[in-house]
């Protein structure tokens, strides 16, 4: 009950998150009570079922050829070498980071010191509301300029980039606000600090390649599950941009924000204010399991789920042992920009047939 009481509290008290959520949830039900009412899609809009469809088809001939004539696509051989040698990589970096704990070494390369977040868990729900509720207003508001020929057709792609930009930057500067008006912390207190950065970005990509052996593993084990039971992996939103997208300026546009602004907004959201409040609230290990499970779901994909807990995981841990956001941020930037690297390497393949 007492938890009842605290959360009827809370919502008394901050009214505007009161209100968003509110508006969400009658969005939802809006949404659902009209989710059978749509015109058949087509696979000219990237974001149909129809369109999904196609490119999971495409990829699955695609996988076919490969496995039954490497010889068609000498690049891929140079991939899969490349992949092996990084595997390798990671396996010794693995090997070097045990015995820098065996040797009892950890805290080593902490950057920066750490005071108690001051935020709390309802600051915390606060901006995810926000977050969904700004998604969905932006989304709202391209939809009326769009309806009333108000802006030039920008195509679902160019509307897509632009409202999760917009998201990020609303979200962003609420959370520096309620951190530094409410709380009076700084930015160092979310995890920025330039003390010795090099070494810090260094720190972030020796981190990424100890983490690639387990990715893979896990990665293999969930395409072998996936296999076995026999049904068709969603494909994941940015993919389905970066396949179906053919204006070059707009490509690179999309690879700038979820190869590089991308990664600085998700490590300051969720290493630099939601893992320190969970911190707070259950722990190093808590916070880390909650942050991670958290992070994943919300990509919203059930085949990714497992790889991206495993990244969540190695980012949460990393900022535990750094107390920077610097290091998980070039981790995570790397990482993106390997999978975009690897996503247009396969549309050039399904492009030369």
């Amino acid at each position: 009950m007492s938890v009842i009481r605290e959360t009827a509290r809370y919502f008394g008290r901050e009214k505007g998150v009161t209100l968003m959520t509110l508006v969400l949830f009658a969005c939802l039900i809006w949404a659902w009570a009209s989710s059978g009412h749509h015109p058949a899609s087509s696979a000219d809009d990237p974001f149909s079922e129809a369109s999904r469809i196609q490119t999971t088809q495409e990829i699955r001939d695609l996988s076919r050829s490969l496995e039954t004539d490497f010889s068609r696509h000498p690049g891929v051989v140079s991939a899969v070498l490349v992949l092996i040698l990084m595997a390798a990589l990671g396996a010794l970096v693995d090997l070097w980071l045990l015995a820098r704990y065996r040797e009892k070494v950890r805290g080593g390369i902490r950057f920066l010191g750490r005071s108690p977040a001051g935020w709390s868990l309802g600051d915390v729900f606060g901006l995810f509301v926000l977050l969904f509720f700004s998604e969905w207003v932006i989304s709202a508001c391209f939809a009326v300029l769009d309806r009333f020929e108000l802006i030039p057709v920008l195509g679902p792609n160019t509307i897509l980039m632009a409202s999760t930009f917009l998201r990020s930057l609303v979200v962003l500067a609420a959370l520096l606000h309620l951190a530094g008006k409410k709380y009076g912390r700084s930015l160092a207190d979310l995890g920025f600090g330039t003390r010795r950065i090099w070494k810090q970005c260094a720190v972030g990509i020796v981190a990424y390649a100890g983490m690639i052996p387990l990715y893979l593993i896990v990665v293999v084990g969930v395409s072998q599950v996936v296999h076995w039971v026999g049904v068709e992996p969603p494909v994941q939103t940015p993919v389905q941009v970066l396949y179906r997208e053919d204006n070059s300026r707009l490509l690179w546009s999309f690879a700038l924000f979820m190869g590089i602004a991308g990664p600085w907004f998700e490590e300051v959201f969720f290493r630099g204010f939601v893992y320190q409040a969970f911190r707070v609230r259950w722990g190093v290990r808590g916070g880390v399991a909650l942050t991670s499970v958290l992070f994943a779901a919300l990509h919203a994909n059930w085949v990714a789920f497992f790889p991206i807990l495993i990244l969540a995981l190695a980012l949460n841990v990393l900022f535990e042992e750094t107390g920077s956001v610097i290091p998980g941020a070039v981790l995570h930037m790397t990482h993106n920009l390997v999978m975009l690297g690897a996503t247009l390497g396969v549309k050039t393949l399904l492009a030369a047939g």
